[in-house]
């Protein structure tokens, strides 16, 4: 198929996937996405709570062409998800090959590291992207223009046809390699530039709008936290939510050893 002709298919309608990023090497935690939870990895608890949204028509787990990322591969095929092995370096011409292979739009970006999506929350910033009239890039997976979010639960999402326009730029090699920052300043809550697309975001539930925690794993004490919420709160319910998990930090986390800026802002 000519590549005008797929490129005018993925744009006629809207056909949303996640696509889960994913690598086993980690400067600050290696391996971290097959470190075991309730007898579970990391990646395979994430791909079960993306399971539950219910307007995404497929999930991607998206690796880089390393050979260390085989057992990622073959945990997706275990889940019964697509996968794609693309640019190790470049993330922006990954998460295009793999949207254009999938026939995706829009894309729902996730990153692997984050424990504990919340599927309402990410059907929740889909269904607001969809109604979006212009160019946007929406979030709700970082609090920014005071939406009030814990750091993690949410997504990001932006159209097939801004990635396109990205992959075909001579981008800067941080660019490349941070997708979200050829959309979002989101320290400053600003576009990186507002003349390519503008950002939009939708408000957190009182009941669970916390912006000061963070439910990622980038150092092996925040796993460690995360292994003693899962004995806890998993083993009684399989499908614990955000409120279940912000009140056990509530309860815990200042009996822990972590460091209080690797989860709390």
């Amino acid at each position: 198929m000519a590549e005008e002709q797929l490129y005018s298919l993925i744009m006629l309608k809207p056909s949303p996937g996640i696509i889960i990023q994913a690598r086993i090497g980690s400067k600050r935690f290696p391996g971290k996405m097959i470190k075991k939870l309730c007898g579970k990895t990391v990646i395979e608890h994430i791909v079960e709570r993306l399971k539950k949204c219910k307007k995404i028509d497929k999930i991607i787990l998206a690796v880089s062409k390393n050979k260390d990322n085989i057992s990622l591969i073959k945990i997706a095929k275990k889940l019964k998800i697509s996968f794609f092995a693309g640019s190790h370096n470049n993330l922006v011409n990954r998460f295009y090959e793999a949207a254009k292979f999938y026939k995706i739009n829009p894309i729902v970006r996730f990153p692997g590291d984050n424990i504990i999506p919340e599927p309402k929350e990410i059907d929740k910033i889909l269904s607001h992207h969809l109604k979006q009239s212009i160019r946007t890039f929406s979030s709700n997976i970082t609090p920014f223009l005071n939406s009030g979010y814990p750091d993690g639960i949410g997504a990001e999402v932006f159209d097939f046809k801004l990635l396109k326009e990205l992959n075909d730029k001579n981008l800067s090699k941080k660019n490349r390699e941070h997708i979200h920052l050829n959309f979002i300043n989101y320290k400053k809550g600003k576009p990186a530039n507002a003349k390519f697309n503008k950002i939009s975001t939708i408000k957190c539930p009182k009941k669970y709008s916390r912006p000061e925690y963070t439910f990622d794993i980038n150092y092996e004490s925040q796993y460690l936290i995360f292994k003693k919420m899962y004995l806890e709160l998993y083993r009684k319910k399989k499908f614990f939510n955000i409120l279940d998990s912000i009140k056990w930090m509530d309860k815990n986390y200042k009996k822990t050893n972590i460091k209080k800026h690797e989860f709390i802002k």
